[in-house]
């Protein structure tokens, strides 16, 4: 028996982890690290300004990052929030990602400080900062015209289009 039960993601099973070891070690990326705790805490956060945002149901969000730390905690947050996780390889040309991103009609694009111009004049409406542990400054405005950003209490960073 492996003690995997039906019914149960990998979103449940870190909740199950950080109660039992909350100080142990859970990701590292090359300039943080996060304990189990801390990992629940950050995924917690994240999928609850997702369904405060988005709303419940099994809305589309894409995770680009180029941090694969920043893209599990993505990932798990997705998932916890009932969503369906849609990865965006940053390796493949922009149009790609582009097309990927409006063909699934996703709901929003979770990123970090190297998002392009091309991904952002997409026809997704939302676009999130994760990488809040960065200390590179991120404005959208440099990469794209058109965007306002409004500021999210906790961990996301919302751009959308300006209206004209």
């Amino acid at each position: 028996m492996n003690g995997y039960e039906p019914g149960r993601d990998l979103a449940d099973y870190l909740r199950v982890q950080a109660r039992r070891t909350p100080r142990a070690l859970a990701l590292v990326s090359a300039s943080w690290r996060l304990n189990y705790s801390e990992l629940d805490l950050r995924v917690e956060r994240l999928a609850a300004e997702l369904l405060a945002i988005l709303g419940t149901g099994a809305r589309r969000v894409g995770v680009q990052v180029s941090d694969r730390g920043l893209g599990v905690v993505g990932m798990l947050a997705v998932i916890r929030a009932g969503m369906v996780y849609i990865p965006l390889d940053i390796t493949l040309p922009t149009a790609r990602r582009a097309f990927m991103i409006e063909d699934s009609q996703m709901a929003c694009v979770l990123l970090d400080a190297d998002a392009d111009a091309t991904l952002l004049a997409s026809s997704v409406r939302r676009f999130w900062r994760i990488d809040q542990m960065s200390t590179a400054p991120f404005d959208p405005a440099a990469l794209a015209t058109g965007l306002v950003a409004i500021v999210v209490v906790g961990l996301l960073a919302c751009w959308l289009p300006a209206r004209r």
